[in-house]
């Protein structure tokens, strides 16, 4: 299950920012590991350029839609230069 959620998860956040920065995208990976609380979701945007905020905060809104996810418990991290990365718990 969390792999079919993994793809659809993947598919969805490069269709939004292919179209949104396409200057800045370089490229995207998805996590996804089930854990007690639910399905723990980390989304890693390696960045070229620059990337506008409006994007990030479109993509967050498009998940919380699609997963029931509140959009105060996504967090955004920079665990490196060129990246950053969204995390949240999709709940049972």
């Amino acid at each position: 299950m969390s792999s079919t959620i993994q793809r659809e998860i993947k598919s969805l956040v490069d269709k939004m920012l292919k179209t949104s920065e396409t200057k800045s995208l370089k490229f995207t990976r998805v996590s996804v590991k089930a854990s007690d609380k639910g399905l723990e979701v980390s989304i890693k945007i390696y960045l070229e350029h620059p990337m506008r905020l409006n994007s990030i905060y479109e993509l967050v809104r498009i998940m919380s839609n699609k997963y029931g996810v509140a959009t105060d418990e996504v967090t955004i991290y920079s665990p490196h230069s060129g990246a950053i990365r969204l995390s949240f718990i999709i709940k049972k």
